[in-house]
């Protein structure tokens, strides 16, 4: 019991911080896009 307990704990700890990295990396991706469209624009 106890040790279902710690591991749902680990578990509520875990998954939010893999869930943000993941959004993080979307987020930086869509964001360096509309950069280099920013760039490409301004050389054109």
């Amino acid at each position: 019991m106890i040790k279902l307990i710690c591991l749902s704990l680990i578990w509520c700890f875990k998954w939010p911080y893999y869930e943000f990295k993941y959004w993080m990396k979307i987020i930086r991706k869509k964001f360096n896009s509309q950069e280099e469209q920013y760039v490409e624009f301004q050389n054109n």
